[in-house]
């Protein structure tokens, strides 16, 4: 499940990080992360609505 998820980000966002400093490096994942979580769930929020 974990690399499903990896790869997915990675295809849609690229697979390197810009920043140069560790704590920016960490901070762009995150926001990776959460953007990602965000849009799976509008998806999911959006096809149940669908079928209601």
């Amino acid at each position: 499940m974990n690399e499903t998820v990896n790869a997915a980000i990675k295809q849609k966002f690229g697979a390197f990080v810009r920043s140069h400093l560790w704590w920016k490096q960490f901070r762009e994942l995150v926001i990776k992360c959460i953007v990602n979580n965000l849009e799976r769930g509008l998806a999911i929020a959006s096809e149940e609505g669908r079928y209601q």
